[in-house]
């Protein structure tokens, strides 16, 4: 009987080894390098999902840093367009308003310079030379510029020729507001080079009470 129980006995240790070692070979990693453990597993998973992605995301931030930079770089020279618009706006004026016609003519056409250059002062330009047209000759009376003497018909200031030829050749399409208003208006003998398939840009100018005779 004493030798059944130790027998029993024997048999019962032999079977914790056996166990606790089977647990010890399940937590440790195999011949591989794995992990056995699936938490250990599944962060070292994780971990190495994160190194792969750091390059892209370095890529990715890049791009955006990029963007951000030549969006402030284009706002910057918008800026800077539009102070040398005003600038030279501002000049071009003053020389219109100068005593000297040769001045006077140079305003003109830097003005059509600035015209073409941008739309968005377009519409501010075609009236104040429309105001220019009305102011510098209006029709025989109060005021009006003398006419030159001596011609077989009577021939406009060269300033308001300029005038007139930088507004018929004009983009009507860039018009903003309300039509070009020359009434009131002496344009006798105005001349216009006219180029073939090429229309005067008057079209829905106002004349009334003007004097057209020659043009």
């Amino acid at each position: 009987m004493v030798q059944v129980t130790r027998i029993l006995g024997t048999e019962w240790l032999r079977r914790i080894r056996v166990r606790r070692a089977a647990g010890r070979r399940r937590r440790l990693p195999n011949r591989w390098g794995g992990a056995r453990d699936p938490v250990q597993g599944n962060r070292r998973e994780g971990w190495g999902l994160v190194a792969v992605s750091l390059p892209g995301l370095a890529a990715l931030a890049a791009l955006l840093f990029t963007w951000v930079q030549v969006g402030q770089a284009s706002k910057e020279l918008q800026i800077s367009e539009q102070g040398q618009i005003t600038n030279r706006f501002n000049a071009a004026i003053g020389n219109v308003g100068s005593g000297s016609m040769d001045v006077c003519l140079g305003g003109i056409y830097a003005l059509q310079r600035i015209m073409q250059d941008s739309v968005r002062d377009h519409g501010t330009i075609v009236s104040v030379r429309a105001a220019y047209v009305r102011q510098h000759a209006p029709v025989a009376g109060e005021g009006a510029r003398p006419r030159q003497t001596g011609l077989a018909e009577p021939a406009p200031p060269a300033d308001v020729q300029a005038v007139m030829t930088v507004l018929a050749d004009r983009l009507p399409s860039r018009d903003a507001g309300p039509a070009l208003e020359l009434q009131s208006t002496d344009l006798r003998g105005l001349k216009f080079r006219i180029a073939p398939g090429h229309r005067l840009a008057f079209r829905g100018a106002v004349f009334s009470f003007a004097r057209l005779c020659g043009l």
